[in-house]
């Protein structure tokens, strides 16, 4: 290989090179575009959900102001569905996975007892609108997977914290008498401790 023929064929790599890394660059750019796009539109739903109507609409659902959905006025259900309309936005972010679920839950902690306590709503307008809300319900699914998920977690107690202290110290001056048969309980029994030496006077 002549020269010129390994210069061209090391430019060639390091043109590959280039045009790889940029395209790799360009990419990670987008991604991170699209989340700072996403997570700024989070933001503006959470903002939109500290709204005062839409704060005092979830204190009367969790005050159970709406459990009969006959009582509720039209006014009432237009502020319910506006404030539906929102968690629906979050669960679109989340399905699409623009937004990460754990973004979602520190944003909207509460979110699954506001959709318990919306459910009323939400059946009847379901009545004439099959998928009303459907966006949220799989959210809260996942919601609830996440806790479900944390409790056990938390319970699973480590192997040796449920094994009992005397089996595994070697200082511990009780032994068991495994051996008898006849007894109900192994009887303790004192292991012999060395005799100690008492200084020289």
């Amino acid at each position: 290989m002549s020269t010129w023929e390994m210069v061209s064929a090391i430019s060639s790599a390091v043109s590959t090179f280039t045009v790889t890394g940029a395209l790799i660059y360009a990419a990670r750019q987008l991604r991170e575009t699209r989340h700072s796009r996403a997570i700024t539109t989070l933001l503006a739903v959470h903002k939109e959900c500290q709204a005062p109507q839409l704060t005092a609409i979830r204190r009367r659902l969790r005050n159970g102001e709406f459990s009969d959905i006959s009582t509720v006025s039209g006014a009432d259900r237009d502020v319910i569905s506006d404030l539906l309309k929102q968690m629906e936005l979050v669960g679109f972010l989340v399905q699409r996975r623009l937004v990460d679920l754990d973004d979602a839950i520190s944003l909207f902690p509460q979110m699954p007892l506001t959709y318990s306590q919306a459910l009323p709503h939400i059946e009847d307008r379901r009545l004439t609108n099959p998928g009303y809300a459907s966006k949220t319900e799989s959210l809260i699914r996942r919601y609830n997977t996440v806790a479900a998920e944390k409790v056990e977690t938390s319970l699973k107690p480590a192997i040796t914290d449920s094994i009992p202290e005397q089996w595994t110290s070697s200082t511990n001056s009780l032994a068991y008498d495994l051996t008898s048969q006849n007894s109900r309980e192994a009887e303790p029994v004192a292991l012999q401790q060395p005799t100690r030496k008492e200084p020289d006077l």
